[in-house]
């Protein structure tokens, strides 16, 4: 990150300072002698870093809800080819029992079809039976 204008002239010692030491120097109230530029100098490159972390946090975040919103989309449409496959699946399932259930019902038409032609048989023999037994 580039530093704007008024980071600009924050000399070279003062930007190589640990945290730690530029808030030592950058809480100094009362200035001795030329401690004054010293102390502005920390001050300034205290909210630097600060902007500069602040702006590293944003661009953190920002990447991780992108990534977070990415592998969310992704699973959301695997769980979709998941429930489509688990659909066709059960359709396949039901269009098969049902082919089963057709076929059954075909050879019970059949069965009762010929139970029909036996029982009419039977009353054949059973009418020709009566008119050729002596009376």
């Amino acid at each position: 990150m580039d530093r704007p204008p008024e980071f600009a002239d924050i000399s070279g010692e003062c930007q190589t300072l640990t945290r730690k030491e530029l808030e030592r120097r950058s809480l100094l109230i009362q200035p001795v002698g030329d401690q004054g530029r010293s102390i502005a100098e920390a001050r300034a490159e205290r909210e630097w870093r600060d902007r500069e972390y602040a702006e590293e946090q944003e661009t953190s975040r920002r990447k991780f809800e992108t990534d977070h919103q990415a592998n969310r989309q992704d699973f959301e449409e695997k769980l979709v080819q998941r429930q489509m496959d688990h659909a066709a699946t059960l359709a396949k399932e039901q269009l098969d029992t049902a082919r089963a259930a057709a076929r059954a019902a075909k050879w019970a038409a059949m069965a009762a079809g010929l139970a029909a032609l036996g029982a009419i048989g039977q009353l054949v023999v059973a009418i020709v039976g009566s008119l050729l037994a002596p009376s």
